[in-house]
C-alpha cells in the first residue's frame, strides 16, 4: 500500500498521502483482525492487496447514500487495492479481481454486491473497473476527500 502511495505522490497526487504519514497502520490492524484483507499472490509474493468490508464506513456513506441496489445478502465494499511496485501494467489487477469475483460468487448462494469508488480522472481505474463487470452507477461531484475535493465515479458490481 506504501508503494501505491508513493506511486501516487510522484504523479503529483496527494490522494492516499495518509499512507505515508503511517496513519493507515491502525486502520490495517483493524481490517486484518476482521478477516477484510485480501492479497494476490504471484510465485510466494503479494503482488496485489484490497480491503473488502461488509460495514459502510462514513465515506462510502456519503458516496451510496442516495443509491439503491438490487435486493442482495450482501454488500461489501472494496477500498485501497493496490499493486506491489514492478507488477503494474501486467494484467494482475485484472486478475486479482477477477478471483474475488470468483471467491464472492463461490462462497455465497444469494446475489452480492461489491461497490466501489474511484476519483474520476483516474481514466486508467475506471478502465479496469469497466473491464471487470463493474458497472458505472454515479459520478459524485466535489467530495471532499482528505486534503482536497474531487469528482469521484462509483460502480458496482453483482455475482450471477
Amino acid at each position: 500500500m506504501e508503494q501505491a502511495a508513493r506511486r501516487i505522490k510522484d504523479k503529483g497526487s496527494t490522494q492516499w498521502a495518509h499512507v505515508l504519514h503511517g496513519a493507515e497502520a491502525d486502520s490495517l490492524k483493524n481490517h486484518l483482525h476482521k478477516h477484510e484483507v485480501y492479497i494476490g499472490i504471484v510465485s510466494d509474493e503479494i503482488v496485489a492487496f484490497c480491503y473488502l468490508t461488509l460495514t459502510a464506513s462514513q465515506w462510502d456513506e456519503t458516496l451510496w447514500e442516495d443509491v439503491t441496489v438490487e435486493s442482495t445478502a450482501n454488500v461489501y465494499y472494496l477500498h485501497k487495492l493496490a499493486l506491489k511496485q514492478g507488477w503494474t501494467g501486467q494484467g494482475i489487477a485484472d486478475k486479482f479481481l477477477i478471483g474475488l469475483q470468483q471467491k464472492i460468487s463461490e462462497n455465497y448462494s444469494k446475489k452480492v454486491a461489491i461497490r466501489l469508488d474511484c476519483m474520476a480522472e483516474k481514466s486508467m481505474l475506471t478502465q479496469l473497473y469497466e473491464r471487470n463487470n463493474f458497472e458505472f452507477v454515479a459520478r459524485k461531484e466535489d467530495v471532499q476527500a482528505t486534503g482536497f475535493i474531487a469528482p469521484f465515479n462509483i460502480y458496482t458490481w453483482y455475482s450471477s
